[in-house]
């Protein structure tokens, strides 16, 4: 089925590169901008980002002398590359907006690339912004007073790969030259590859405990696929600070076990408000998310405690202290470590 999807390039820019500013001027060397990363977004590399999309992920051929692929995180469908000539500087903070507070990573950048992948053929609608020639494909480049972005869309092959959404953004201290320069790079190493999807994800969860300095999340695909991560130690000095990646896999009717738990505990029909806070002023926020059929929903729960120390939050509302526990028991028993390091703020 065609899709159309409208996107707003102002929109996007701040999505992709929230809060851009340049660094110190230098004719030397290319400046820093400031973005953002939350900490559900899984740290990998090239080949498992492959794995995790379904398709060999593109990547620009052709970086600015001494520039290479830094860091690799993916999130659903989407991958984000950190590009520069050094260890990228990023720092471990704790931020407070709408969404309530939470800890992030605030990072120092020469050059971002983020690449979303549908098996859907998409047509791309935007505002007016300064057109460009990508290999006799348009692209959008906005510049603002601290950064440039140019997003384009590139079909490898229009029948049989999707499509990509592409986005760069770059400090000013690169021309727009170069920067259409590294866009036209950009290609499959090698020929294109499929890999056996991992399928949607159909049901997640976070809990941030800001007091003790703990992250979970466990991600359930419609394969019955088991990611989970676990940081630790991020209230204590940088050499504390681990990140653990667990997989596993849940059978086909274990996974349905849990989704009819889902469907018939009352998830789908609770407050249309999506979010609930306690009054005891913990922070420990709580999400929980699920795909039941045609229906989405997410919910989060703030500020409430646990009397035995993360195993339960009974003063939740139901069923979120129930599903809560069911999810906690899946990561803790269905899942292997797989990797861990240490993570530097």
């Amino acid at each position: 089925m065609k899709k159309l999807v409208i996107i707003c390039t102002a929109i996007i820019t701040v999505i992709l590169f929230p809060g851009c500013q340049l660094g110190t001027s230098s004719t030397a060397r290319i400046d820093t901008f400031s973005s953002q990363l939350e900490l559900f977004n899984q740290k990998t590399n090239m080949e498992e980002a492959a794995q995790i999309m379904g398709i060999t992920v593109p990547a620009p051929a052709y970086l600015p002398t001494g520039f290479e692929i830094q860091e690799v995180y993916v999130s659903g469908r989407s991958v984000r590359l950190l590009i520069s000539d050094g260890p990228i500087e990023k720092k471990l903070v704790t931020h407070t907006d709408a969404a309530g507070t939470r800890q992030r990573y605030e990072l120092k950048s020469k050059i971002e690339m983020s690449i979303s992948w549908s098996a859907e053929f998409m047509i791309p609608a935007r505002l007016p912004v300064e057109k460009v020639d990508i290999k006799g494909s348009p692209g959008y480049l906005q510049e603002t007073g601290t950064h440039q972005s140019l997003l384009w869309n590139w079909f490898p092959e229009r029948d049989n790969l999707g499509v990509f959404e592409l986005g760069l953004g770059v400090s000013k201290g690169i021309s727009k030259e170069e920067l259409v320069k590294i866009a036209e790079s950009v290609a499959f190493k090698g020929s294109p590859e499929r890999y056996t999807p991992r399928s949607e994800q159909v049901i997640s969860d976070r809990l941030y405990d800001i007091d003790k300095g703990e992250f979970r999340y466990l991600s359930i695909y419609q394969d019955g696929s088991l990611i989970a991560i676990q940081m630790d130690g991020l209230l204590e000095p940088v050499d504390q600070h681990i990140r653990i990646l667990k997989t596993g896999k849940l059978s086909e009717e274990e996974l349905t076990d849990l989704i009819e738990f889902f469907e018939n505990s009352g998830f789908k029909v609770m407050d249309k408000t999506n979010e609930f806070s306690g009054s005891s002023g913990s922070k420990v926020h709580y999400n929980v998310s699920a795909l039941l059929g045609s229906s989405y929903r997410s919910i989060k729960a703030s500020n409430y405690l646990s009397p035995d120390g993360g195993k339960a939050y009974p003063d939740m509302p139901y069923p979120l202290n129930e599903i809560y526990q069911r999810l906690k028991e899946i990561a803790e028993n269905r899942t292997e470590e797989v990797a861990r390091e240490k993570i530097s703020s």
